[in-house]
């Protein structure tokens, strides 16, 4: 597992807790890279499965996509890839949890602000107001699925691409040829396979069901936050 400590205290203290309770959970089998993704990706060996859910950029999902194809060329291995995040908000934007770390030939006009499905710009209300995001939806080098896109075009491994609209979207990458080993998953991704008109409904249903969890979820936190403000202030004192 990589992931990097947030420079937010709060945020610190909550990926300080989870990484404990998983290595409780999973003692000699979870090994935690307090590290960004890259160059780190080319120092870990080699690897049968990645999941690729982090800072939801073209720069970085397509360099995490090399530096697995790397790997894969460097130990006769392609695994079984995962990319989360296709769909809405950020599979035709850009989102920069540290715009500093993206060289700037790749980084997009951005500001913090809130997104609205369908909207190309960036609200003033709305979910995803803690982020920065490319102020333009769309476009060359813009978003994770773009990313994904870009790279099986340049690639020399031979992948089938599946993508699974559920959520935020995901895009499973798996071998054409993988003979009996890959049966089981690609009977499953082939459930997913809808016609045009499906998948498009399918996406718009998706980009709606997360932009309502990340309002409602929000508002669920404040509502709880008053309750307890009021039972302390109801408290009879000494």
């Amino acid at each position: 597992m990589i992931d990097p400590l947030s420079a937010n205290p709060e945020v610190r203290r909550d990926q300080e807790a989870v990484f404990a309770r998983l290595a409780a959970e999973n003692p000699g089998r979870l090994v935690l890279h307090r590290a960004r993704s890259l160059p780190l990706l080319d120092e870990i060996g080699a690897f049968d499965a990645i999941l690729i859910d982090g800072d939801h950029n073209w720069y970085t999902v397509i360099e995490e996509l090399r530096a697995v194809e790397r790997m894969a060329r460097r130990h006769g291995i392609v695994p079984f890839i995962a990319i989360d995040d296709i769909g809405w908000p950020h599979g035709r934007r850009d989102c920069y949890f540290a715009p500093e770390t993206i060289p700037p030939a790749f980084l997009h006009p951005h500001r913090r602000g809130c997104l609205i499905p369908g909207q190309p710009g960036i609200s003033e209300s709305g979910p995803f107001g803690n982020f920065s995001h490319a102020e333009h939806e769309g476009g060359p080098r813009n978003g994770v699925r773009t990313a994904v896109e870009d790279f099986l075009r340049e690639t020399t491994l031979d992948l089938v691409c599946r993508q699974v609209p559920l959520r935020s979207g995901t895009a499973v990458l798996i071998p054409r040829d993988d003979g009996p080993s890959g049966a089981a998953i690609r009977h499953w991704l082939d459930a997913w396979q809808f016609g045009e008109t499906q998948m498009a409904a399918l996406w718009e249903a998706s980009a709606e069901h997360i932009a309502l969890i990340n309002m409602i979820g929000p508002l669920t936190s404040e509502v709880a936050a008053l309750r307890r403000q009021v039972a302390a202030d109801a408290t009879p004192r000494p």
